[in-house]
């Protein structure tokens, strides 16, 4: 982040974030595999691009039904981490029948210089049926909601950075302070971290 922006305009800490979910789209598909399943409903429409921040919208996000995985790491197995979790609701969703409702979601809770916590959501049209128990740990919780400010990101997921740096100017020109956790959806995940098709929805909670 600029070092110019004031301190409350950094909506979140997420320097060390970046290397790690780079690689988490790129070799073994799952996220891939999870966003462009047959039977997945599509997400809501996306925001116009906004990799200069120009087009952020504030606006109330809804709960939405999902699995969810209650993850934490340190940066040296991050990775590891990242795609168990994403594997590891695909895999509860697809045991118990459920039909996916839009793409994998990271909710970004807190993160230091050990590591970071966060929690992993897989939208589903509806919860287990009666008499249906999830397994290894995976609750059926919602995604969170509350107002936000809301950005699309399209490009290639190694230019992310400036994106992020364009938000915290964003919300520094509006006087506006985020909560520090944050959303990031994945809508279109290329193979490669340089490849300019990927489209992320990242939706800054605010206080």
């Amino acid at each position: 982040m600029p070092d110019q922006l004031p301190p409350r305009a950094m909506p979140f800490n997420r320097r060390q974030l970046l290397p790690l979910l780079a690689m988490v789209l790129t070799p073994s598909g799952l996220l891939a595999q999870t966003a462009t399943q047959p039977d997945a409903v599509p997400s809501p429409p996306a925001l116009p691009p906004s990799a200069d921040a120009s087009n952020g919208e504030q606006r109330d996000l809804t709960e939405r039904p999902a699995l969810r995985l209650a993850m934490k790491t340190t940066w040296a197995d991050g990775l590891t981490s990242l795609g168990a979790a994403i594997k590891a609701l695909t895999t509860e969703a697809g045991r118990l029948n459920l039909r996916h409702a839009g793409s994998p979601v990271s909710h970004f809770l807190d993160s230091d210089d050990i590591g970071f916590s966060y929690d992993m959501h897989l939208p589903v049209e509806a919860g287990p049926a009666a008499g249906q128990v999830l397994d290894g740990g995976v609750s059926f919780t919602p995604i969170p909601g509350g107002r936000a400010a809301i950005f699309t990101h399209e490009g290639a997921y190694d230019d992310i950075d400036a994106a992020y740096e364009a938000i915290a100017a964003w919300l520094d020109e509006r006087g506006l302070t985020s909560t520090g956790r944050f959303l990031e959806e994945y809508l279109a995940l290329p193979a490669q971290g340089d490849d300019p098709g990927m489209k992320l929805r990242i939706s800054v909670f605010l206080k």
